[in-house]
């Protein structure tokens, strides 16, 4: 147990040092693009936040956020020579802490990186930024 506990929070310290490095750029996205999203319900399914009509701005919000990400990712693991297969790893542990119904860091991060495949999820997201600007609140803090 204190063996698998220890890769717990290596790979939780890796996560939180991916997070604070990309999270402020995609703080910046929200906080530019969140009102787009206003009338979206941030607590609604990923195929209910895509459902209906979505106007060219908030694609083209979406398609920023996709090549931010992306490019971020790549950027993170080459600069911190983090293996593909070691990424998806923690990304597994991360899933599986998901579905154990635990918020860490990886799920976080899982989240995020579900977002970049899906309008509906990046959608909601950008939505929650909404109300959390409406409200004062910042997205993720590290």
């Amino acid at each position: 147990m204190a063996v698998s506990k220890g890769i717990y929070m290596v790979q939780e310290i890796k996560v939180s040092h991916y997070l604070d490095h990309i999270q402020p750029a995609i703080d910046r996205l929200a906080t530019e693009g969140a009102a787009l999203f206003k009338g979206v319900d941030p607590l609604a399914a990923p195929e209910e936040a895509a459902e209906g009509e979505h106007s060219l701005a908030r694609m083209a919000c979406f398609q920023r956020f996709r090549a931010l990400v992306v490019g971020e990712v790549d950027r993170w693991c080459r600069e911190n020579q983090v293996p593909e297969e070691l990424l998806h790893r923690d990304l597994a542990a991360a899933k599986a802490a998901a579905l154990a119904g635990k918020e860490t860091n990886g799920t976080i991060l899982l989240e995020l990186l579900a977002a970049v495949d899906d309008f509906g999820a990046f959608a909601a997201y950008m939505a929650g930024e909404t109300s959390n600007a409406a409200s004062g609140r910042a997205g993720y803090a590290g």
